[in-house]
């Protein structure tokens, strides 16, 4: 096999890695293990050899000695008469190490315990890791779920606004709109009209009722071409909304509190979704949105709109300079992220909640 800084590469996988760490710049020079680190790894299994040598050594000798009357090699026994004496000394140097065995016995343990200690650590640690890389996959795999459905929607919300039809008159002299300019068409009847202007002559109860029925008009004359155009604008801000799952009605919702809390801590990921929708809305779309949500029909989509600001993009001269036909919305449904102030959603959600 070659070597490689003085050591044997075990293969071609191992040659690669080494060199790949030495372009990295660290040290590929390994200590090859010697005998004493073997003996470090298995010090308790050699201890416990040389006790069984001993004492099987020691067992022998007595047996030897007292069974068969041989005298133990290299050792002559010059005064026998002392023998009586050997009780008492052997019963003098057990008292002596029979503690100091106990003692290093119990060193022994709480070292073995020490030793357990710190591989629980470690023990724990690795799950503590192994569950926060599950827990990370597990929140990649969902949102790349979720991200999955979300472009299909937006791929089906594409093809309704391209399909849009809205035919005017009726016999040879009907004129059919598709695409942009039935949205078009429909934004220049409803909304390019004078009562949008401020007028201080008519009270402002009074434009904002005739607001209202242009907006019930307008979906009523319609609904067969853009009932399902706005209906799917409304399925994918509640998906958005939920993140991937249902956002409201759910059975045993939990307080408002919490669920206000929830909503805000992940408001800014769902925004960046809405964004990429509004981005897909010409501005004859957002204007035809605007008319959408004040019919009665529209009521769940206008909460969405105004969370994630979907009227930023209104062409206000399409809309007039009619400040209370603005407030016929909340305030955030113009407003950018960095003007927005949290307290104004946190009281928007709430309202939703508690409604």
């Amino acid at each position: 096999m070659p070597k490689v800084m003085g050591m044997v590469a075990p293969g071609r996988y191992s040659q690669r890695f080494i060199q790949m760490v030495s372009t990295m710049g660290f040290s590929t020079r390994v200590r090859k293990p010697d005998r004493w680190d073997w003996m470090r790894r298995n010090y308790i299994y050699l201890l416990g050899l040389l006790a069984l040598i001993i004492s099987v050594m020691v067992g022998a000798l007595v047996i030897v000695h007292f069974q068969f009357g041989l005298d133990i090699w290299w050792i002559s026994i010059k005064h026998p008469e002392t023998a009586q004496y050997w009780g008492q000394l052997g019963d003098f140097i057990g008292g002596i190490l029979n503690p100091l065995l106990s003692f290093c016995a119990l060193i022994a343990v709480l070292y073995n315990l020490s030793l357990q200690r710190e591989e629980l650590a470690l023990a724990r640690k690795d799950a503590r890791d192994a569950q926060d890389i599950q827990i990370k996959q597990s929140a990649i795999f969902k949102q790349q779920n979720f991200e999955s459905v979300f472009f299909r929607l937006l791929e089906v919300h594409s093809s309704l606004s391209k399909s849009m039809r809205i035919r005017v008159g009726a016999g040879s002299n009907a004129k059919v709109y598709e695409g942009e300019d039935a949205f078009r068409h429909l934004e220049l009847k409803y909304l390019g009209a004078s009562y949008l202007e401020p007028n201080q002559y008519i009270p402002l109860d009074d434009q904002l009722k005739e607001v209202r029925e242009k907006s019930q008009l307008f979906l009523d004359d319609h609904v067969g071409s853009v009932g399902h155009y706005y209906r799917n604008i409304y399925q994918i801000l509640k998906y958005v909304d939920g993140f991937g799952s249902a956002s409201f009605g759910a059975p045993n919702k939990p307080p408002v509190g919490m669920e206000v809390r929830r909503a805000l801590r992940s408001y800014r990921s769902q925004r960046n979704y809405a964004n990429i929708l509004r981005a897909q809305l010409s501005s004859s779309e957002v204007s035809c949105l605007f008319l959408n949500c004040l019919a009665k029909q529209g009521d769940g989509l206008k909460f969405y709109v105004e969370k994630y600001s979907m009227l930023k993009t209104i062409e206000r001269s399409v809309v007039g300079d009619n400040k209370g036909v603005c407030d016929l919305f909340n305030k955030l449904a113009y407003a950018d992220y960095e003007e927005m102030d949290m307290l104004d959603i946190v009281s928007l959600i709430r309202s939703r909640y508690e409604s």
